[in-house]
């Protein structure tokens, strides 16, 4: 539900700047079996009257070229899926909101966000900068990536912690004509190692072919971190047993960046417990904080925004958002998987 409201605002949001942010390419989901993560998938799928196809491997590769998947694979394909430019969509999305007068500060790295308590008033929340300049208002939320849990030190025990990962974008030579954008579409291969691509969407980049996990890493100490060999062995092993067109022996380009990990892959949508001058944590209503992504959340922009908004302005939003509460129970997954909630 939060990927189609989504793509809607998506649309509203390139037909407003005149640009073209996503490239429609369908998406295929498979594994070596019909395990219960493709299952959820179908269930997902059909709960909101998305059209989809279950192929088998062999069909699979006679639809597209590009894919040289085992015959007995279990696949789903729907063609309500694409590829988001992420640097253009940022880019344009700052540059609407500048043009409703908003005031972005670029390198200005934040170095605390807490609460003042006003003698018995509503607390204020106090930004301060590295440069010692301070922020102050009565809303704000807090979109932080991997510095979230170290910026706020969210305190109780019940918190969902926060967990930043290195996540490595391998780009690979390939047969370029079976991997355009309208003959390969995007894809995620279920079961572990979860592996997860992309359309060439730039010639010198090749076909991107991606694993879903990577190490523990400190976001401000992250040179130097490399992709364990073992990984790198079991992603090149992947490519060359399903992709045949593909050159597994090195990448031709490694993008490096980070997830924020929940350990239920779910995001935090929820506002800031604030201690008091008592033991008792209370939540107060004028902090709110959107992490924990863990690799999905991207696409999730638009609608993520209306519900931080809603949060920090009425208290309160129409969306479910039980999965996102900071304090729910959670299920550590046995290895990082793409949770129902990212279709």
């Amino acid at each position: 539900k939060l990927c189609l409201s989504s793509l809607k605002i998506w649309r509203d949001i390139e037909k407003e700047a005149g640009v073209k942010l996503i490239r429609m390419t369908g998406e295929l989901d498979f594994a070596s079996e019909r395990i219960d993560e493709l299952r959820g998938v179908e269930q997902t799928l059909a709960r909101f009257n998305v059209p989809f196809e279950v192929l088998t491997g062999t069909q699979v590769n006679e639809r597209f070229p590009g894919f040289s998947l085992p015959p007995n694979s279990h696949a789903i394909y729907n063609p309500l899926a694409g590829v988001l430019n992420p640097t253009l969509a940022m880019a344009t999305m700052q540059k609407l909101a500048k043009e409703l007068g908003t005031e972005i500060r670029e390198l200005s790295p934040v170095m605390s966000v807490v609460a003042e308590h006003q003698n018995g008033a509503a607390p204020l929340a106090a930004i301060t900068l590295a440069n010692g300049a301070q922020v102050r208002g009565r809303q704000c939320i807090v979109t932080a990536g991997p510095w979230t849990e170290k910026l706020l030190e969210m305190p109780g025990s019940d918190s969902v912690k926060l967990q930043p990962i290195a996540t490595f974008g391998a780009y690979w030579k390939c047969k370029q004509e079976l991997y355009t954008p309208d003959k390969f579409p995007v894809f995620i291969k279920y079961g572990y190692p979860e592996v997860y691509g992309l359309p060439m969407m730039n010639a010198h980049e090749g076909v991107k072919i991606c694993r879903h996990d990577g190490p523990d890493v400190n976001p401000d100490h992250r040179e130097g971190v490399l992709q364990p060999a073992d990984e790198q062995d079991q992603l090149q092993t992947f490519i060359a047993d399903n992709f045949s067109h593909v050159d597994s022996s090195v990448p031709n380009q490694v993008d490096h960046c980070m997830y924020t990990m929940t350990p239920d892959a779910n995001f935090i949508l929820d506002f800031l417990p604030i201690p008091s001058s008592t033991n008792a944590i209370p939540v107060m209503k004028n902090i709110v904080v959107g992490a924990g992504f863990s690799g999905h959340g991207a696409k999730m922009t638009p609608v993520v925004g209306q519900i931080l908004v809603d949060l920090a302005l009425e208290g309160t939003t129409s969306h479910s958002t039980e999965l996102f509460q900071r304090t729910r129970a959670v299920t550590k997954l046995e290895h990082y998987s793409f949770p129902m909630s990212s279709l």
